[in-house]
């Protein structure tokens, strides 16, 4: 069972994501903005970094790639630009929120 503050970050992460999706008014988006940028961080695992320097890969923001493996699991952060070829462009809300809180 999910702990109550990774249910708390995913659905952080869904507002954030959805208030974009669904074309929210400017304050709601103002603040999924603030969320995924500072407290939820998105861009930590979303965000491809320089190998050479380990700074974010320019031009790239939240375009995935970073991989965490550990013997018992791995996990990739993928695309989550509104990119509808290569991101989450073309997905519904729906389709957002479960990727979010379920990790399908």
């Amino acid at each position: 069972m999910k702990s109550q503050i990774t249910k708390g970050f995913f659905l952080v992460c869904s507002i954030g994501l959805s208030a974009v999706a669904m074309g929210a008014d400017d304050a709601l988006i103002e603040r999924g903005e603030y969320i995924v940028e500072t407290i939820a961080a998105c861009g930590n695992c979303h965000t491809p970094k320089d190998l050479d320097t380990g700074l974010e890969a320019e031009g790239l923001a939240y375009a995935g790639s970073f991989v965490i493996e550990d013997a018992a699991f791995a996990a990739y952060a993928p695309n989550i630009t509104m990119d509808v070829e290569t991101g989450i462009g073309s997905w519904t809300d729906e389709e957002i929120i479960v990727s979010i809180r379920d990790g399908l």
